[in-house]
């Protein structure tokens, strides 16, 4: 029996997933029953709040992500416990495969979700930093799927661009400032014009 953990926001990215334990089969999906949310508040994050983005249960909704094997998942509990996640399991008939299917049938299918839900503030804003970092991670699947991470990510309030002083430490991901830009301004419209 394995691990798998849906990972939705700068753990789509492979970087990310390699800075917190070995990895495999990362397979990109559609998770349905389940809404992501800037809802993860972290007071001190390099001496700046920012906001995280949490997953929840939302019988109408669906989001993006990827779906990973993990060596040992208390890798990955120890860097989401501290900012106040819990892991919990979901079913794989939640699944929709975008490309390569797996065979999960005896596998244990984890999600993170937080503890406590926040909405985005001016002390703890949604950080164009920690966007970019999602944005370039979604980009290794292809541009389809980033539109898609912007389209079922909610409660777009309180963004910021931090930019030339980022808040963010940023796992090694080259940042294609205007592709991403672009997609911002395709799919957010006026909202972006607005940070």
């Amino acid at each position: 029996m394995k691990d798998y953990l849906f990972g939705y926001g700068s753990l789509i990215g492979q970087k990310s997933r390699d800075e917190e334990g070995i990895t495999f089969d990362p397979v990109p999906i559609r998770l349905f029953g389940y809404r992501r949310e800037w809802n993860v508040k972290v007071d001190n994050h390099n001496g700046m709040g920012i906001m995280g983005l949490g997953v929840i249960k939302s019988r109408k909704s669906y989001c993006n992500g990827i779906l990973f094997g993990c060596e040992d998942i208390e890798d990955f509990k120890r860097r989401e416990f501290k900012f106040d996640y819990s892991i919990e399991k979901f079913d794989r008939r939640d699944i929709l495969f975008l490309n390569k299917k797996l065979n999960l049938e005896n596998d244990n299918l984890w999600y993170f979700t937080p503890n406590h839900h926040h909405l985005p503030t001016k002390k703890t804003p949604i950080r164009q930093s920690y966007l970019d970092v999602c944005m370039m991670s979604c980009l290794e699947i292809n541009e389809d799927f980033a539109k898609d991470f912007v389209k079922t990510t909610h409660d777009w309030l309180f963004w910021i661009n931090d930019r030339k002083n980022p808040c963010y430490k940023n796992p090694g991901i080259e940042i294609d400032t205007k592709k991403i830009d672009r997609i911002l301004k395709e799919v957010m419209k006026d909202r972006f014009n607005r940070i």
